[in-house]
């Protein structure tokens, strides 16, 4: 049936700000007008008419009107609002604890762009696992439970200056020790590794041994990719990629974690990709092929601070180590990350790169890259782009590298902090794994959204409003690896400089 929206009553005045703000992203945001009152609910809708809202629903009762919140699950969690019968009161903190047991809030935290996985959902233990970067600096393990909230939020390291780019990513898999890695954005040459009991244990992280793998060149990022025909029963082996030599290199530093003890074994680092440019980006993603040797999708870019805008796509073959793209030299390999002694230049120059990007530097536009998607859906890229000198005229698109083209999303709105020429913007992510076209965004609008994106029955594109905020911007959407119920996002309260300051949250990702 059509949605409607009807209102709670005047107790909603008594409830604290993230409680109201939570109801008016669900209910607020969708439709017109935004209230109807009880008599007009009670008016308007027969006694089974159940009025959907994104997170909550409101149910117009002979006994009155009654709001349920939808955890992560889909499951109800009723209670009354405005009643005139039976429908038990509940107050202020009532509701705000159903919900916040309903959605995962972290406070004081943040993830990062390109870092993953910050989350993973384990659908048969029904708990997802996060690591995130408090605002303090702190790195952080936590897991949260439908119905029962944050479980474990404990501090596993630090870092001495507070930058969002320290975020850690980690690799979780039921049974297997877990293993967290992240380091101190080039201030200094170490990547970091820690390793939880079996499990995983999210809480043993907080004892945990760090281990120091010592790189060369001062350090940035740092994702474990699992490699699976390097793994066994009794360790298992990671590529972590991390960008060196002043911004400009990415190299995959390996680790091999025995399962029994713990123990992390530093192995080498193997070359990858350089940029004759500063602050070169690589984004990273599992194809999830169901048959034949396991694939890394890579996407790489410049800053939109620097002069080149090309954008290139490549995929390792982790077995063989052979580095291809399916548009530079017909696809044959162009370096081995196994055999490999040197980083492999991608740009040249701007008129004739090296490797063939998929979309080529363009000087009538600037772009900022976001992610390469997982399979097994085809691949894609997903990416803002703009006319030169007008960064908050952006628009969300998503490259096809299938079929070689482009598609419009949304306008993103203005960048959420740091320099015009860097452009911030809130963000795009896809799914993980990625089985359809599903891309999600981080509007920063009057009124700011994060959004779902697909196509619809008949090819028809389809979107629908996630949550709304006239108060916080919500940025850097992102969904947990195994997908799951929630959606995460940076509830951002301020930003200045790599200094963030608000709280991870999440919606009904559906």
């Amino acid at each position: 049936m059509a949605r409607k929206i009807v209102t709670i009553d005047e107790d909603s005045k008594a409830l604290p700000d993230v409680a109201r703000e939570a109801i008016d992203a669900r209910i607020g945001a969708v439709g017109d007008p935004k209230y109807l009152s009880k008599a007009a609910a009670d008016a308007t809708y027969a006694p089974t008419d159940v009025v959907e809202s994104a997170g909550l629903v409101a149910l117009s009762e002979s006994s009155g009107l009654s709001l349920a919140a939808v955890d992560a699950n889909g499951n109800l969690s009723w209670f009354g609002v405005d009643n005139t019968g039976g429908i038990p009161r509940y107050t202020a903190d009532a509701i705000n604890k159903a919900i916040g047991t309903s959605t995962v809030t972290i406070p004081n935290a943040c993830h990062e762009w390109w870092i993953l996985d910050a989350y993973t959902w384990l659908p048969a233990e029904q708990r997802m696992i996060a690591t995130v970067y408090g605002t303090d600096g702190s790195i952080r393990a936590c897991e949260w439970r439908p119905g029962m909230g944050l479980t474990v939020n404990v501090v596993v390291g630090s870092t001495p200056i507070v930058d969002d780019h320290n975020a850690p990513g980690h690799w979780v898999k039921p049974g297997r020790r877990a293993v967290l890695c992240w380091q101190r954005h080039a201030n200094d040459n170490k990547l970091r590794v820690a390793v939880s009991a079996p499990g995983p244990d999210v809480a043993s992280w907080q004892d945990s041994v760090v281990t120091e793998a010592t790189i060369a060149d001062e350090v940035s990022y740092g994702s474990p990719l699992h490699i699976a025909s390097l793994s066994d029963a009794d360790q298992d082996t990671f590529w972590i990629p991390v960008r060196v030599a002043a911004g400009v290199s990415w190299r995959f530093q390996q680790i091999s974690v025995n399962q029994s003890t713990g123990a992390v074994t530093v192995g080498p680092v193997r070359f990858f990709v350089q940029s004759s440019g500063g602050q070169f980006y690589c984004s990273f993603a599992d194809a999830n092929k169901t048959s034949g040797n396991q694939v890394i999708r890579v996407a790489a870019y410049h800053n939109p601070a620097m002069a080149d805008n090309h954008i290139w796509y490549m995929e390792i073959d982790c077995v063989t180590g052979d580095v291809t793209s399916p548009v530079h030299a017909a696809g044959a390999p162009f370096t081995n990350v196994l055999s490999a002694t040197s980083d492999v230049q991608l740009n040249g120059n701007q008129a004739s790169p090296a490797i063939t990007p998929i979309m080529a530097h363009s000087a009538s536009v600037d772009r900022r890259m976001f992610y390469v998607s997982p399979g097994p859906y085809k691949p894609r890229v997903a990416y803002a782009e703009w006319a030169a000198g007008s960064p908050d005229a952006a628009m969300y698109r998503v490259y096809d590298v299938q079929a070689g083209t482009s598609k419009d999303i949304a306008t993103a709105g203005p960048r959420f902090g740091y320099t015009a020429e860097a452009n911030y913007l809130a963000g795009m992510c896809f799914e993980s794994p990625a089985v359809d076209d599903t891309v999600y965004v981080a509007r920063n609008l009057p009124v700011k959204t994060i959004e779902r994106h697909w196509t619809g029955r008949g090819g028809a594109a389809s979107m629908k409003i996630l949550a709304a905020s006239t108060t916080t911007t919500p940025i850097r959407p992102l969904c947990a690896k195994g997908n799951g119920p929630a959606l995460m996002f940076f509830d951002m309260r301020q930003y200045a400089d790599f200094a963030p300051l608000g709280d991870v949250r999440s919606v009904n990702a559906k």
